[in-house]
């Protein structure tokens, strides 16, 4: 159902490629073979003897990249709602189906991504859920799940350095969790590593050739790829965007009520179940880390996309309280909670990237922007 939803918004993308954002093919053709060392290129890397081979236009291949990763994350996220919701007797049949539903339509989830069709963070959060299926695994050693973990992290870093606000704190919650003996000092060694690793990428990840060989380099790759990374890989785009942030009004929802209530009204859910908890301050810790990722706000500026990263990391929260602490479920009880936010998804439709469009599908959208 989930990828159903999700293709109605890809397939007019792929009926007319003028459609999907002159950023998103670069990601695609960007490698550590032609380019050195440079943020953001590790899908480009994978895929450059791919992209080479097809001779493709460049926004199908991105598209179809895109759509596969997209999959994958699909199949990932419900492997990890089956083995969570499978976890707790407390959980009946109907709630499992409401929870599912909420899941599916929520429009920062599948809706969100789908309409957002061609960015690489399907590929990030992808490996966010391997790591916690990874962390779930009662046959693996300790060990072995640490370092999994850490390489599927550091994987997330080359992919998008600014994955480390959204699933970095939440996965060291998960690691101090998942193991009494071993877990805190894990999870300290985990986030060090990823804070190292992260300003490491940011210090030598830029393109120090500059602009017009980026150009060149990218022309020569494939026909058809312009200069949409000169600001990502060649300029300082955290300064500025960290001054252009502080001196703008608070816009984290995209000033927009509807968007907010409905981050409210996921937040009151969240409540529930640490309420509904055997351990408050544990329970509250891995559903509250996720909301780190809307530090991003400070140093870049796509405000409902990255509100959207936080709900989907989110979402993955909620599951992974539900393995850990089972009676937590408890805090799903009840048809008011899921429904609302079922109907509240329904009505919103996808969420989009930036304040002017944050509801892009829906007429509140054209409302809020015309009051404006």
């Amino acid at each position: 159902m989930s990828l159903g939803l999700a293709s109605v918004l890809v397939l007019p993308r792929i009926l007319d490629l003028s459609m999907v954002s002159g950023w998103f093919p670069a990601y695609y053709y960007v490698n550590y073979y032609r380019f050195g060392f440079v943020k953001r290129a590790l899908v480009g890397t994978l895929l450059t003897p791919l992209n080479v081979i097809c001779g493709m236009d460049v926004r199908l291949f991105a598209l179809l990249a895109f759509s596969v990763g997209l999959m994958v994350f699909t199949i990932l996220f419900w492997k990890l709602f089956s083995e969570a919701t499978s976890a707790s007797v407390w959980l009946t049949v109907g709630m499992r189906w409401r929870l599912a539903l909420m899941f599916a339509f929520s429009p920062a989830i599948f809706l969100h991504l789908a309409y957002d069709a061609g960015r690489t963070d399907v590929f990030w959060l992808s490996c966010g859920i391997a790591a916690l299926l990874l962390a779930f695994s009662k046959s693996l050693p300790f060990l072995f799940k640490f370092l999994s973990i850490l390489l599927l992290s550091f994987a997330s870093l080359l992919i998008y350095e600014g994955s480390v606000f959204v699933i970095v704190p939440f996965l060291s919650v998960v690691l101090e969790r998942s193991d009494r003996r071993r877990g805190l000092a894990a999870a300290l060694v985990y986030a060090l590593l990823m804070a190292l690793l992260t300003l490491a990428i940011q210090h030598f990840g830029s393109f120090e050739e500059g602009s017009a060989v980026l150009v060149e380099l990218l022309s020569g790759t494939a026909p058809g790829l312009g200069d949409p990374l000169s600001i990502v890989l060649t300029g300082d785009l955290v300064t500025d965007n960290f001054h252009h942030a502080l001196g703008s009004q608070f816009n984290w929802f995209g000033n927009n009520p509807v968007i907010l209530a409905y981050a409210l009204v996921w937040v009151l859910l969240l409540v529930r179940l640490t309420r509904a908890s055997s351990d408050f301050l544990r329970s509250g810790l891995i559903l509250a880390t996720p909301f780190f990722g809307l530090f991003l706000n400070i140093i870049a500026l796509d405000y409902i996309r990255y509100l959207s990263l936080v709900l989907c990391v989110s979402a993955m929260s909620i599951l992974c309280l539900l393995v850990f602490d089972p009676v937590a479920a408890r805090g799903l009880q009840g048809r008011v909670p899921l429904l609302g936010m079922l109907l509240l998804g329904f009505v919103l439709g996808p969420f989009g990237v930036v304040p002017d469009h944050a509801l892009p599908l829906n007429p509140l959208s054209f409302i809020m922007s015309a009051g404006g």
